[in-house]
């Protein structure tokens, strides 16, 4: 018996729901699983179990910061949008399309890819998602320039 609590303890604590944000009317059963194992970290969106979109990483070089789902208004499928650590400080942010996840060629949802040497902030709404990030430093003034992107599925 206390073998079988052990396991399933392991199983929540391996397979967890992680969603950080909800933009839009998204249907309340669709949700995003996360998992580790052996150096992956797996991003997964189901509904009713039934698996939408499955995408690993490399745990040693990313780490899954935040997610979440977005119904933009004249899309049918919800986008799955992620943000994973880059680098030694930076992030990289990554808008998955769930309508054109194919299991043979999973590369094909990602719709958007941003990637900084400094954090990523988001402004999302059902018409966009307004990146904020920063450049490369500037030489006259040793600061980072700021950037701004509008991503517009």
């Amino acid at each position: 018996m206390m073998k079988n609590l052990i396991y399933l303890l392991l199983f929540i604590l391996n397979v967890a729901s992680a969603e950080d944000f909800r933009v839009g009317s998204v249907d309340e059963n669709v949700l995003i699983e996360t998992s580790q194992k052996d150096f992956l970290t797996t991003v997964k969106v189901v509904k009713n179990k039934k698996n939408l979109l499955s995408y690993q990483a490399d745990l040693v070089t990313q780490k899954l910061l935040k997610s979440g789902l977005v119904k933009f208004k004249n899309k049918d499928q919800p986008f799955l949008v992620t943000v994973w650590t880059g680098g030694a400080h930076g992030q990289e942010l990554i808008v998955f399309d769930l309508a054109k996840y194919n299991k043979s060629d999973k590369e094909a949802a990602i719709a958007y890819v941003y990637g900084s040497a400094w954090t990523i902030d988001m402004d999302i709404n059902q018409e966009r998602i307004v990146i904020k990030g920063n450049k490369e430093v500037d030489e006259k003034t040793n600061l980072p320039v700021k950037e701004e992107l509008t991503f517009k599925p």
